[in-house]
């Protein structure tokens, strides 16, 4: 089972739907939880669909180019008011461009708290499950991030500080809160 899977099945386990929804257009983040998971960089996250295209979601506001490519500069003050957490798996998603980041920009739009990177990240994944694992054991989610953190640097030494996700979170909005358990 893959890292991600093993995040899902602790989304499963809490009640929310965590089917992973990878064949959802970018435009498609209305939920209380939500991962985005893709290739990222400063102001701009590529998530990949299943059928092997693309699409953008942009922090700044923008003109789209395709149909289900979305910016947050596009939506309204409370788009993301039911979105308890929003999180990026996602190279650079704290990295401001325009103005915004990825992170700030969910925030900015109404999520009550959005987790991002500043750096390139390797072993996301790895990270996602291991936050998600300190959520199961009804921590906040301050306290997931750094027990992520700590876990992540016992388990994964051999990577590269510069890359590796432990340590590089970013979050704005209330992080001391407890997701549903």
């Amino acid at each position: 089972m893959s890292n991600a899977s093993s995040a899902y099945t602790y989304l499963n386990n809490l009640g929310y739907d965590a089917l992973g929804e990878i064949e959802k257009p970018a435009s498609y983040i209305y939920n209380s939880i939500n991962i985005i998971h893709g290739h990222g960089m400063a102001g701009a996250v590529r998530c990949e669909l299943t059928n092997g295209a693309y699409t953008w979601l942009y922090s700044y506001p923008r003109s789209v180019l395709a149909s289900q490519d979305a910016s947050f500069g596009n939506y309204n003050s409370t788009s993301l008011s039911r979105s308890k957490l929003l999180l990026y798996i996602a190279c650079e998603s704290a990295v401001s461009l325009n103005g915004y980041s990825m992170a700030s920009a969910g925030y900015a739009k109404g999520a009550k708290c959005s987790i991002g990177f500043n750096n390139s990240v390797v072993g996301g994944d790895d990270w996602m499950r291991l936050f998600f694992q300190g959520i199961s054991q009804n921590k906040t989610i301050q306290q997931s991030r750094d027990y992520a953190d700590a876990m992540y640097k016992q388990d994964y030494p051999i990577y590269d500080e510069s890359e590796s996700p432990a340590g590089h979170s970013l979050k704005w909005g209330n992080a001391n809160v407890r997701l549903r358990v």
